[in-house]
């Protein structure tokens, strides 16, 4: 049988495709990949602070507005 990591011993079938699938394939690829999520949700979070502060100014002047209109009718 062949070695696994340097030690020789007896792999059945079934616990060598196990082993063939958690090992990648191209680790380049997976860190690629992994950077690439990265990357999206960096953009995703700026993009939703962006949204929260534009909504949380619109939430301010909708405040003052009825503060204002409070304030008209006393």
């Amino acid at each position: 049988m062949s070695t696994l990591n340097g030690a020789s011993s007896e792999v059945s079938p079934l616990c060598r495709m196990q082993l063939e699938r958690s090992v990648p394939k191209d680790p380049c690829r997976l860190h690629r990949e992994n950077d690439q999520i990265m990357c999206n949700m960096e953009q995703w979070a700026k993009e939703q602070k962006i949204a929260n502060e534009k909504l949380g100014n619109k939430l301010r002047e909708q405040v003052k507005y009825i503060a204002k209109l409070t304030g008209e009718k006393e």
